[in-house]
């Protein structure tokens, strides 16, 4: 909206300052009444004229016309765009006099207010999502276990009990004029994620004892379980004997966080021994972050009748895409909070593309 207001206040003191220009007196040209303001549907409006000598009027834009002249109408096609535009109106008199008009219109707007990732245990829900358009909305739902609707600026979402014994989700599509927004919900009991997993990805490269990388077997054991406060989660690697801590922001969210930056245990390469934090890098494994600003989020679904954690980077590493979950080293051994290490050592684990899957 930003965009409009700058073109509706450019084109206000466009219109007020039209005639200081002209030699002509004040009464030869005035615009006594117009309504050019449209939103992205377009449509027409009216400019009412009074002028003391014959005029015409012309438009600067070939999506608005003019049909008439005392009392013409405005013609103004849908706007596809999200940006908003404006035309001028220069409307010329026989004597010289020239006054401008500004026609402007808005551009697409489908706004969501909540989360795209929506999560409700097996009870039936209703829930109401603010959302805003300057156009019609329609809604998609392929399941008939969740109904959504529009009314007025809520999008309305209903679920029915879930009785499959299982995690079950579905998106939900708001279509608008020329983009959609998709909200993807999952219900089911959140105890389901919890569990034995398999810890895997396109490659996994550990670093040995002699400090030599080498390439992982196809997965990590992983436990996923509540931490000992019962507010968290906790991503084991018994393996390792490495604790991995996630948190949720929704009681329900089938959306977990890892933070980097976090302490998950020791290691020893090469007769020293490392303190180990979670960490993330790019794909090439060139830019590593252990900031504990930065995270990755593991979505968990059902996939295919089996339980399934997703790593998705989410846009707090700037500059950079997180690809990959890593451990990262740092000295000495004894810290548990990455502020305080005097060196960093790079990483002794790198999951690329990591995914969880949980086991039978």
């Amino acid at each position: 909206m930003k965009i409009y207001d700058f073109i509706l206040s450019f084109c206000i003191l466009l219109s007020i300052s039209c005639t200081s220009d002209n030699n002509i007196d004040d009464d030869s040209l005035r615009i006594v009444e117009s309504n050019l303001v449209f939103n992205s549907n377009g449509g027409t409006g009216s400019i009412t004229i009074e002028s003391t000598s014959p005029f015409n009027i012309k438009s600067s834009e070939s999506w608005c016309t003019v049909d008439g002249t005392k009392n013409a109408t405005v013609s103004v096609e849908p706007n596809h765009n999200i940006e908003g535009r404006s035309a001028v109106l220069t409307i010329t008199t026989d004597r010289g006099a020239v006054s401008y008009v500004p026609v402007v219109q808005a551009g697409h707007i489908l706004m969501v207010y909540g989360d795209s990732i929506i999560g409700v245990d097996n009870n039936a829900h209703y829930r109401e999502i603010d959302i805003s358009s300057s156009d019609g909305v329609s809604v998609i739902c392929d399941q008939e276990w969740l109904t959504g609707s529009i009314n007025g600026t809520k999008l309305i979402l209903q679920t029915e009990k879930n009785k499959t014994g299982g995690i079950r989700s579905t998106t939900v599509v708001l279509r608008g004029m020329n983009n959609s927004v998709n909200i993807k919900v999952i219900q089911g009991d959140i105890s389901e994620i919890l569990g034995e997993y398999e810890l895997s990805g396109s490659s996994i490269t550990t670093v040995n004892a002699r400090g030599n990388g080498y390439l992982h077997p196809a997965t990590i054991k992983a436990v996923l379980q509540n931490d000992d406060l019962g507010i968290g989660y906790e991503l084991s690697l018994p393996e390792y004997d490495y604790v991995i801590p996630l948190r949720n922001n929704d009681k329900n969210s089938f959306l977990l966080i890892l933070n980097g930056g976090k302490h998950v245990g020791t290691v020893k390469v090469r007769n020293t021994e490392y303190a180990l934090f979670t960490a993330f890098s790019d794909k090439s494994g060139s830019s590593v972050t252990f900031s504990m600003e930065t995270a990755m989020d593991i979505l968990f679904d059902n996939v295919n009748n089996t339980v399934v954690g997703s790593f998705m980077d989410i846009g707090s590493w700037r500059g950079n895409k997180a690809d990959a979950l890593c451990l990262y080293a740092a000295l000495p051994s004894s810290i548990t909070s990455i502020l305080d290490a005097t060196s960093y050592n790079g990483w002794w684990l790198r999951v690329e593309s990591p995914f969880l899957k949980k086991k039978e």
